[in-house]
């Protein structure tokens, strides 16, 4: 039996004998902030930064010239708005309206080589599997680091991912990292199309699916709860209808054996394997 069929079978085995549970972030949330002040940025610049941002820490030009730091060429700045109040003649407090000032994430200057440091946070000690890496990096997609999120942009055609350190666990994080390649491999191939109230689900469940061959090929151990709980999330979107999970795996197949060939790595048929020269 194949890689891919073992893990399908497990999958759906797990989910018919498991209640189901929360998902949890495989990551550690940062609070987005200044990264002179440590002031947590707070109300809708949250979410401008988490949605645009790249880093958990932001400076403004006036802090990085304060420095004598430099910018990525071609960085690009972030609005961070901010109530403005005035008193008047009798001393009140009047509103002025908002204003808004930019500014840059600490990962596109050269500030932390020159001695400001980022807040303290709870980080693992991240060892990297060679191999994962090595497939990873033969896979030709272009990962940028930092932040709260982890995405594939459609637009950019790259992938978000926060700090190795921040995870919960390598395992953890060579699971998000394989989901969203398996994002991006969909998209160079011809993406999972279905009805289009259910596309987005559907490419969630490919995606994971498509991770959890990609840990059984490398003998990455994980638990594989978390991925359960994320699968039976989008499972429930489909109307909990579980036939989606063979036509996910399926997609997910040619994906992943697409990814091997890419990296020059060996394709199972029909039990037996070929190297893809």
């Amino acid at each position: 039996m194949k890689v891919c069929e073992i893990v399908t079978s497990r999958i759906v085995e797990a989910m018919r004998s498991t209640n189901v549970i929360p998902w949890r972030k495989p990551w550690n949330v940062m609070a987005l902030c200044n990264a002179f002040t440590k002031r947590a940025y707070r109300g809708i610049n949250v979410m401008m930064l988490s949605l645009l941002g790249t880093d958990t820490e932001f400076v403004t030009f006036k802090q990085i010239v304060s420095k004598k730091g430099t910018l990525e060429k071609g960085s690009k700045s972030l609005p961070v708005v901010f109530h403005c109040f005035d008193k008047d003649q009798d001393g009140e407090q009047v509103y002025k309206g908002m204003r808004y000032y930019n500014v840059f994430p600490l990962n596109a200057t050269n500030l932390e080589s020159l001695g400001l440091e980022r807040k303290a946070v709870k980080a693992i000690d991240f060892v990297p599997l060679d191999k994962a890496e090595a497939i990873a990096s033969k896979a030709g997609f272009k990962v940028n680091v930092g932040g709260n999120r982890a995405c594939y942009s459609l637009t950019t055609k790259e992938i978000t991912m926060p700090q190795a350190e921040n995870f919960h666990s390598r395992e953890e994080y060579y699971q998000t990292l394989f989901h969203e390649i398996g994002h991006t491999t969909g998209d160079k191939l011809t993406p999972f199309r279905t009805e289009p109230n259910h596309k987005y689900s559907l490419e969630e469940l490919v995606a994971e699916i498509f991770a959890n061959f990609c840990m059984s090929y490398l003998n990455i151990e994980t638990k594989q709860d978390n991925s359960i709980a994320y699968l039976q999330d989008w499972i429930s979107a489909l109307s909990n209808n579980p036939t989606w999970i063979e036509k996910a795996s399926g997609q997910a197949q040619k994906r992943f054996e697409w990814l091997l060939i890419q990296t020059g790595e060996k394709v199972e048929v029909h039990g037996e394997e070929k190297s893809e020269d």
